[in-house]
């Protein structure tokens, strides 16, 4: 549950300020009856955030504007516990408070072909009585006629990251709790991030091409979903994203159509674990999009295709699959899923039912080939055996939905 207030108000042709305040709700609660060892766990998280944020805007001139700004946030984090064979009981709560002071200055060229940003961003956690600063830019510059250049950096930080105690609880749904750092074995997540784009726009055709990196720090094995020899160990270390996307889309009179392309490269270090480097579990390396929709009238039809190469897995060592009563697995991440592919289709029609009531009917099938895709693989031992268990994403799935607005 969300709720907010926001207010802006113009002073006068130069000075204009945004106030906001907000609250936000999260609550998770979840029962996983394990039948065969007679134990039930029940897990709840709650998730409780206040914040208060002020902007302002003073134009120094035509061309140069001054943004000012501070933000004040409160995070409660609540986790609950009960496991009742054997007997066990844990409730926690932390609380992370932070305020943020910011101040960019921003420049328009004459003929509006340069915007530019440059800035710092002053962040104090109460709890860590820290500092941390964060400087950002933003460039945009018009080189030709329809063709515009586009530079991004900045540093952030978060307090709030995902965990994961047991990977099979729950069946593998919904088991990831938020959780607060606490400045030891669950870091302030810090990132800094760059990209660079190009940007071509002419007579209903967009282009683009971007290249970025990112690294965030403070990462922690349990928060990624580790399903092979580093599931059950603790260890904080970084991982570093390199990547392209490209993106054409043309606007006909009543067809628009687009195809993008990404590539991504993403890397683990653990400084502490046996393999110190090696592929993340969310690298998808090669990844394709295709979307073609069809408007005339009241009726909108459309379709697209998504398609990536597998993500990466960990397999057992073929013929010595158990040592020491576990998986005897192969290095980290080395194998990878076939290839995803899925095609959907859907169907739009807008009709009135009276002059003031508007209704509209539409039809979608998802995988509409009905295309096996298998999504996850990991490995357990039942009865001296190491049994492979392969979860699979939706088949044909049709949906209708009605809907009346007035």
């Amino acid at each position: 549950m969300a709720g907010g207030i926001n207010y802006h108000r113009i002073w006068n042709d130069q000075f204009s300020t945004n106030f906001q305040v907000y609250i936000t709700n999260y609550a998770l609660e979840s029962i996983n009856h394990d039948i065969i060892n007679n134990q039930r766990l029940l897990q709840e998280n709650e998730v409780l955030e206040e914040s208060i944020k002020l902007d302002s805007e003073f134009k120094l001139s035509n061309r140069v504007s001054l943004f000012n700004g501070y933000h004040y946030q409160e995070t409660g984090v609540t986790n609950i516990q009960d496991v009742d064979n054997p007997l066990f009981q844990s409730k926690f709560k932390q609380v992370i408070r932070s305020h943020g002071l910011s101040s960019q200055i921003g420049f328009q060229s004459e003929n509006h072909h340069t915007n530019s940003r440059i800035g710092v961003r002053l962040n104090y956690l109460e709890k860590f009585s820290k500092f941390l600063i964060e400087p950002r830019l933003s460039l945009s510059h018009q080189i030709v006629d329809n063709l515009t250049f586009q530079l991004l950096g900045e540093l952030k930080h978060q307090t709030a990251s995902q965990i994961i105690d047991f990977q099979d609880d729950f069946l593998g749904i919904e088991n990831r709790r938020w959780i607060l750092a606490n400045g030891d074995a669950f870091p302030i997540l810090k990132s800094y991030q760059g990209s660079l784009g190009l940007f071509y726009t002419n007579n209903g055709w967009l282009i683009s091409a971007e290249g970025y990196m990112k690294n965030v720090d403070g990462v922690t094995t349990k928060s990624q979903g580790f399903q092979n020899q580093y599931q059950y160990v603790n260890d904080i270390g970084n991982y570093e994203v390199f990547g392209t996307d490209f993106l054409i889309r043309k606007r006909f009179k009543s067809i628009n159509s687009s195809i993008s392309y990404s590539y991504m490269n993403n890397e683990y270090t653990f400084n502490n674990l046996s393999e110190i480097n090696f592929p993340s579990n969310f690298d998808i390396t090669h990844s394709v999009s295709c979307a073609f929709t069809y408007s005339i009238k009241k009726l909108n039809i459309s379709t697209g295709l998504n398609w990536h190469s597998g993500k990466p897995i960990t397999k057992p060592v073929k013929g010595i699959e158990i040592v020491d009563e576990a998986i005897n697995f192969q290095s980290a991440n080395s194998t990878r899923l076939e290839d995803y592919m899925r095609v959907d289709i859907s169907a739009q029609y807008k009709f009135n039912l009276s002059k003031r009531v508007l209704a509209s009917t539409a039809i979608s099938v998802w995988n509409l080939f009905n295309q096996e895709n298998i999504t996850n693989t990991y490995y357990k031992i039942d009865v001296d055996e190491v049994i492979e268990v392969n979860q699979n994403s939706l088949g044909f799935t049709p949906n209708l939905s009605f809907r009346v607005s007035f």
